[in-house]
């Protein structure tokens, strides 16, 4: 009995968690599928990079949860958050891990290596990207492709023309413009169709000769790009405790309760986009590892012990503000009672600069009954972020 209470207790812990709802089969066969950063272009001045976001699927092309991803920077064209020439980080539920902090440090080509292991399986793939000095560099480079695909003289040339960026990511395309006013180069030409300043004409009559002055030809206004979306990218390591009670009621017994509690590190990562109205949106990813420190509960080390920490979310907002709020239930039996649990987890933050601080709080509710006995656990705790 005391044991189905240390149960209950970790399905408190457990309540909203996405860790466990993605795991693979134990024999899959591992392969990574890259959702962005293939064929980016960085600006080193800016120091913006396209963090590589990958996919871990199995055989049956489904996300693998869980997944050790480490990425690697090969030669000396980038490095990660304080020098690093590589990371660490877990797949959150969606099977996604991103190499957050990819910054951009010399010119040319660049290779990363995505490396992805799970339950003794291995995948490995390699993400070309390249980096240029100056945003007016990746503008010229994303207008050279354009022209080549698009015509020729005469036509609009900048990130928006032609047959678009040779393989650059929407995400490049909307740094560059930014970094150039929207993106758009407009090229005009006299409407007059010729060239660009139309010939003299003469007119002769039987009296007098009169010479028509030049027409002025007409240019039309250079047309208003559509602005692109801002992108940038935080990420930074993470350190809170989450703390639990739970109180039991047994026929014929005092109520009796125990304490416990877990530390949670790791690192976690922001990929946000500003739209030209204000906008704020993105994806908050954590990935870490969740050790029991403290527990009086009898059982429940042995039942949570160490474990992955995994979490992404839709953020939002405006201004500097961005935010989520999720809630989660879940019911079910364990040997022979029932339970019912309710969590809810959000995250406010503060964008100042070049960073982002707030906090991702978690509660969490399991109330269950069986013959014999009820109960009740409760789980809270804050993560507290600081992201760069």
């Amino acid at each position: 009995m005391r044991r189905m209470l240390a149960l209950f207790i970790a399905v408190a812990f457990a309540a909203g968690s996405t860790a466990s709802a993605q795991r693979a089969n134990q024999n899959a066969a591992l392969k990574i599928v890259v959702i962005e950063g293939e064929d980016a272009v960085n600006i080193i001045q800016q120091k913006t990079a396209v963090a590589p976001l990958i996919e871990v699927r199995d055989r049956n092309n489904l996300p693998v949860g869980g997944a050790t991803v480490t990425f690697s920077v090969t030669g000396p064209g980038a490095t990660f958050a304080g020098g690093a020439q590589s990371i660490t980080v877990v797949t959150n539920a969606a099977g996604q891990a991103a190499a957050a902090g990819l910054t951009p440090t010399a010119t040319g080509a660049v290779q990363i290596s995505a490396t992805a292991t799970f339950q003794g399986q291995t995948a490995i793939a390699t993400i070309a990207q390249s980096n240029v000095l100056t945003a007016a560099e990746a503008a010229g480079t994303t207008a050279g492709a354009g022209g080549g695909a698009g015509g020729g003289a005469g036509t609009s040339t900048g990130a928006a023309a032609g047959g678009g960026g040779a393989g650059m990511s929407a995400t490049t395309l909307g740094i560059i413009g930014a970094a150039v006013g929207g993106g758009a180069i407009v090229a005009t030409k006299a409407a007059s169709g010729g060239g660009d300043t139309p010939a003299a004409t003469t007119t002769t009559t039987s009296t007098t000769t009169s010479t028509t002055a030049p027409t002025t030809p007409t240019t039309p206004a250079p047309s208003t790009p559509t602005p692109q979306p801002s992108s940038a990218s935080f990420s930074g390591p993470m350190d809170g405790t989450f703390t639990g009670t739970s109180t039991v009621s047994f026929t014929g017994e005092p109520t009796s309760s125990c304490n416990f509690s877990t530390r949670t590190t790791g690192t976690s990562a922001l990929r946000l986009q500003t739209a030209s109205n204000g906008t704020l949106s993105g994806t908050l990813d954590m990935n870490g590892r969740q050790v029991v420190t403290v527990s009086t509960c009898e059982g429940l080390s042995g039942i949570i012990g160490d474990q992955p920490f995994m979490y992404s979310a839709n953020v939002e907002g405006s201004g500097n503000t961005i935010r989520f709020t999720q809630e989660f239930k879940d019911s079910g039996g364990v040997e022979g009672a029932t339970y019912s649990s309710t969590a809810t987890i959000s995250f406010t933050g503060t964008v100042s600069g070049g960073t982002v601080t707030g906090a991702l709080t978690y509660n969490a509710v399991t109330d269950y009954r069986g013959d014999g006995f009820s109960g009740q656990g409760k789980w809270t705790g804050t993560i507290p972020l600081t992201l760069r």
